[in-house]
């Protein structure tokens, strides 16, 4: 009896404290047409804390060809998955706080390289939606977008049963 108690609880728990997944498209905005070609690696194993995964399947490295201007998505054949954590379960106490996962993008041209990390609110039953913001110091040239075009935003909402893919999107000021 006690061991269905526990099974239903866990069950009950897991349910009502569910960890936000998404996936995460690297871009780019060029104000200008860049001047050459430029070498870029998204970088994805930088500190983090409460996620099950954050990482890029499959192709890392990407050139951006001269010329290019406006949006430039990296890996939007292959984005970034996230799943948060969001349990009392285990000692970890990822439902107190947020979720988080820092990336990077190195480019060969250094004006070019930057990083963030990105915060993650599980939503519940209670509290139905998730939002996946900027953790930590202020995002510099970095918006979060909800499709393929430009915006200024540093939050994202959505329903915690949803898995939305997401532009992180660069402008650099150069």
């Amino acid at each position: 009896m006690r061991l269905s108690i526990l099974m239903i609880a866990l069950l009950f728990g897991q349910g009502v404290f569910a960890g936000s997944n998404g996936y995460v498209v690297v871009t780019y905005y060029f104000d200008s047409p860049v001047d050459k070609d430029i070498k870029v690696t998204i970088n994805t194993g930088l500190d983090y804390k409460c996620m099950h995964e954050h990482d890029i399947q499959g192709k890392t490295t990407f050139t951006i060809p001269a010329g290019t201007v406006g949006l430039f998505p990296l890996n939007l054949d292959n984005p970034i998955y996230f799943v948060s954590r969001a349990s009392i379960f285990c000692g970890d106490l990822c439902i107190t706080g947020s979720s988080y996962f820092g990336l990077s993008v190195e480019a060969s041209d250094t004006r070019y390289s930057w990083s963030s990390s990105l915060g993650i609110v599980s939503g519940n039953f209670y509290a139905q939606t998730s939002h996946l913001f900027f953790h930590g110091d202020d995002s510099t040239n970095q918006s979060i977008c909800p499709g393929k075009a430009y915006c200024d935003e540093n939050i994202y909402y959505y329903n915690y049963t949803d898995t939305p893919t997401v532009y992180l999107i660069y402008r650099p000021s150069h």
